[in-house]
């Protein structure tokens, strides 16, 4: 069996849900610009270090390569003769700039000539081959050479430049170049608490690293994907990419960066662990999520508000309509909205004036009936107890003076002597008794005597037992606040009939008869019997439970009948003008009047 959400809920659900799904769309939304943004600062940063220290590194190979050039230009003489001019400019060289360590000499054969160094004396007669070397073969006039990195005494790391001279029977320069600013330079870059950069040549050997000891050892960085990545850029392309999320040589997960220097073909990498890199982002998102929950209980209970003001009019309508349907015409339902629910209150005013107007022209016309019909049988009564009535003991005098006259005939006296107590009979028990039954005179006398009659009447043919609320017996000793004479005909009436219908119909073996005042100042009078009851439909009702209805109608009253096998009520509620004292128990039937 399903269970029927209402309508409040179901208003705060939808209006919730709608809340929040745009709530959390526009949550996610943001996050993902946020994101995007966040990752693209984030690499334009590292982008824009990473070309800052890549410019000052290639500022650095340049300066190298320019002062081997300009050295390289004082010596003009080939072979030894030329050996003197080139150790004055080598020396020079090595005193006026201080990265250089010092400087060899290489004939176009690959011998080494002459060697000055900032630390040892100048030799001339040093007659090494170089020829297999690579800083050899591969030095040319236009662009200095770099060769792989060594260190001296495992400490300090070093680099070999060689320049090609430019002149016939040339021979080569070597240079020994310090790389200590180079690393100064790197050691320099801060990425947040944990970033770092560092520079691999072109076979992936790390060139300068934070952690000297890693470069000393020659370690080799290639498999790195992003150094791969660095390692595979096709020359003169756009040698820089940001914003990679790869590893790094510890497993994290890193956001790297890495821009190519030419001179000399090395690559400065930059990594930052993510979850500092994206640190910002987080608390972007705790921020977000908590203005979301935040959102989310303010969508609620706004939600719950609106329904609840959607709702309560619907059921103020839902509430009034059912009272106007039950009949309490004098129910209004008052809807401020200003919207259609207004207008559907003012739609169901309207009809319950019109009904209200209706329902009085239908009860003055019940009235009016009523009236008219009491109005029949009291002047029927009057007319059967006063003037049929003389008329039928006229007769019976009559008859009783010819029986003084005959009387020696026996069966002339005996015609005679029935006929006139046939007459009494009916005079005294038929005409009485119709007359009573066409208005109860005892009436006048007030409720309570009628109704303790009324069960006097019925009770050598069922049982009734009457009960009197004491406060209807005070309310009927009080000179003022007798009931009206319809009130009490109504009611006398509607228990009459509801016990002869228990007596006929019913097949009662007892019924209880109940009058009170109630405590809302109502006359309630209550008929109950313990027959095989009937099912109560307005459409199919006889005509005794329609006249009840109508009797009660007639005064402004309420008549209603409750019927299961085995009980049936019938309750009548009459209104009473005025303020009725609470209090009071019940009178059973014989009590004093």
């Amino acid at each position: 069996m399903s269970v029927a959400v209402p309508l409040r809920v179901r208003y705060a659900v939808s209006f919730a849900g709608l809340v929040t799904i745009a709530l959390i769309s526009s949550s996610l939304l943001q996050l993902s610009i946020a994101y995007q943004e966040n990752q693209v600062a984030l690499a334009q940063i590292q982008k824009e270090r990473a070309a800052a220290a890549s410019t000052s590194i290639q500022h650095f190979a340049t300066d190298v390569g320019r002062e081997l050039t300009r050295a390289s230009v004082f010596a003009r003489s080939p072979g030894l003769e030329g050996i003197e001019e080139r150790r004055v400019a080598y020396l020079r060289l090595v005193r006026e700039t201080p990265s250089i360590a010092g400087v060899t000499y290489v004939d176009r054969g690959g011998r080494e000539l002459l060697s000055v160094s900032q630390l040892e004396l100048s030799s001339t007669e040093l007659g090494a081959d170089r020829s297999q070397d690579l800083v050899f073969t591969e030095a040319s006039q236009s662009r200095p050479y770099f060769g792989p990195l060594y260190s001296r005494e495992g400490a300090e790391p070093y680099a070999s430049v060689s320049v090609k001279e430019r002149f016939p029977e040339a021979g080569v320069m070597i240079a020994e170049v310090k790389l200590k600013s180079v690393w100064d330079e790197v050691s320099r870059i801060r990425l947040g608490q944990a970033g770092l950069a560092y520079i691999v040549d072109s076979d992936g050997v790390l060139v300068a690293h934070p952690t000297v000891g890693l470069v000393l050892a020659r370690t080799n960085m290639s498999s790195l994907p992003h150094v791969q990545q660095a390692l595979g850029q096709v020359p003169g392309q756009e040698a820089t990419a940001y914003g990679i999320v790869t590893w790094d040589m510890n497993g994290r997960q890193v956001l790297a960066t890495y821009d190519f220097v030419d001179p000399p073909g090395w690559f400065v990498v930059l990594e930052q662990p993510l979850d500092e890199a994206w640190a910002p982002l987080n608390s972007l998102i705790l921020r977000t999520a908590g203005l979301l929950a935040l959102g989310l209980l303010v969508s609620l209970a706004a939600s719950w508000v609106l329904a609840r003001r959607m709702v309560t009019p619907i059921h103020e309508l839902r509430t009034g309509a059912a009272r106007i349907g039950t009949g309490d015409l004098t129910e209004r339902i008052h809807v401020r909205t200003g919207d259609e629910l207004q207008d559907l209150a003012g739609s169901f005013n309207a009809m319950a004036d019109e009904l209200e107007n209706q329902m009085g022209a239908l009860r003055e016309s019940r009235a009016r009936v009523v009236a008219a019909q009491e109005s029949v049988r009291r002047d029927i009564a009057s007319h059967l107890h006063g003037r049929v009535q003389g008329q039928l003991l006229a007769l019976r005098g009559r008859l009783e003076e010819a029986l003084d006259v005959r009387t020696d005939d026996p069966a002339y006296v005996q015609a005679i002597s029935e006929v006139v107590e046939g007459l009494n009979r009916v005079a005294q028990e038929e005409i009485s008794g119709l007359s009573r039954r066409l208005y109860p005179a005892i009436l006048r006398r007030g409720l309570t005597p009628a109704l303790l009659s009324l069960g006097d009447q019925f009770r050598p043919a069922l049982p009734v037992e009457v009960e009197i609320g004491e406060r209807l017996s005070g309310l009927e000793r009080a000179e003022t606040g007798n009931l009206r004479e319809d009130v009490r005909l109504a009611a006398y009436r509607i228990a009459e009939e509801a016990v002869g219908n228990a007596l006929k119909h019913a097949d009662a073996r007892r019924a209880l008869l109940t009058a009170e005042v109630d405590a809302m100042g109502r006359l309630r009078i209550s008929i109950s019997d313990d027959g095989r009851g009937f099912v109560p439909d307005g459409a199919r009702n006889g005509l005794g439970l329609t006249a009840m209805q109508d009797y009660a109608a007639a005064v402004g009253g309420l008549c209603e009948f409750h019927s299961v096998p085995g009980r049936t009520e019938v309750v009548v509620l009459f209104p009473l003008p005025g303020p009725i004292a609470a209090g009071g128990g019940q009178k059973r039937s014989g009590a004093t009047w």
